[in-house]
């Protein structure tokens, strides 16, 4: 019988900032920036501790798989559209059902090309990893197009967006491939609010899928319940599919009855609550579906961004993942 092999994966953020003063230097580098006391280097600087802390941290965990902690990224849509030509970046609105915001994108003009400014990111994260696999994330055009304000541009519709903007994460994409990337993570939270548009969603991820070269791509749909859409998710160019399952059990049970034809990232722990789950009663709920994942690859993961924990309750979290892993590992 093909077993299930497990991994344990960051899925994206982690907290920039610690309790100790040391671990407030990132803190203090964009305050002393903003007031004009520190170079754009001297912030630069500041963020690459941060990352390699955020790497040092993952790795210690027992994690698998690791990210940069998108540290440097003032959040997850204004970082990916802020260099594009044609883009601007507005007010604050607030980021799904999280405590955080977002500075809201306007599109003036039509997109053209340009770079997301992921690839140097990946590669600093990739040399200073020790040669642990480092997976990028990326927010997808949906979402982006969805969270983006168009009034006065040439898009109509989000899909019209949607679509130029596949075009500019497709190259993204490519150019992280080419630099070594072996898995690369599309986040596509909208289209849990708006599942009617799962057409425009498998559209931009053909045209991602065109240009992924060896490199796997993983579609994460989180900040709500993926049930719904569980099965149409199936048929997405994608190798992997991510999911929270803090949102109820619907989707978990859903997974052990409907099975997937695609490796699964299963966000076990919650990241947006300080709680210790119990390794044993997460490992006896993923068991139950266990047939369903025969001859995949699973990855056990953090709900969302683990970036609104404290950083001590985050490595907590993943720690956690790995003695879930542990369990699941002596069936």
């Amino acid at each position: 019988m093909p077993r299930v092999v497990w991994r344990v994966a960051n899925y994206g953020s982690y907290p920039r900032v610690g309790d100790s003063p040391t671990q407030q230097a990132l803190r203090r580098a964009h305050a002393d920036f903003d007031r004009g006391l520190k170079t754009e280097d001297d912030l630069r600087a500041a963020q690459d501790q941060a990352v390699r802390e955020a790497i040092r941290d993952q790795i210690e965990a027992g994690c698998d798989l690791i990210t940069d902690g998108m540290v440097r990224w003032h959040d997850a849509v204004s970082h990916p559209m802020r260099l594009l030509p044609g883009v601007e970046i507005n007010g604050l609105l607030r980021y799904f059902d999280t405590n955080t915001y977002f500075r809201q994108p306007v599109v003036r003009d039509r997109l053209r090309t340009g770079s997301m400014g992921l690839v140097e990111e990946y590669r600093f994260a990739a040399a200073a990893s020790g040669g642990m696999p480092v997976k990028p994330v990326i927010t997808g055009p949906y979402t982006l197009a969805a969270l983006s304000i168009r009034a006065g541009s040439p898009y109509t519709s989000v899909a019209a967006l949607s679509h130029d903007l596949s075009v500019r994460v497709a190259d993204e994409v490519a150019r992280l491939a080419d630099a070594g990337a072996r898995m690369i993570q599309i986040d596509e939270p909208s289209i849990l609010r708006s599942p009617g548009d799962i057409q425009v969603l498998a559209d931009a991820l053909e045209t991602i899928a065109s240009q992924k070269k060896s490199a796997r791509l993983v579609l994460a749909a989180t900040y709500g319940d993926a049930t719904p859409l569980y099965e149409l998710f199936q048929r997405l160019p994608v190798e992997m599919l991510a999911f929270d399952l803090t949102y109820g059990e619907a989707l978990l049970e859903t997974i052990g009855r409907v099975g997937t034809r695609r490796d699964i990232a299963l966000g076990c722990v919650d990241a947006r609550n300080t709680r210790r789950e119990d390794p044993a009663r997460i490992a006896g709920a993923i068991r139950r579906v266990l047939g369903a994942l025969e001859g995949r690859t699973v990855h056990l993961t953090p709900s969302a961004g683990l970036e609104y924990l404290p950083k001590a309750v985050a490595r907590e979290k993943l720690r956690r993942l790995t003695e879930i892993k542990g369990l699941l590992d002596q069936d």
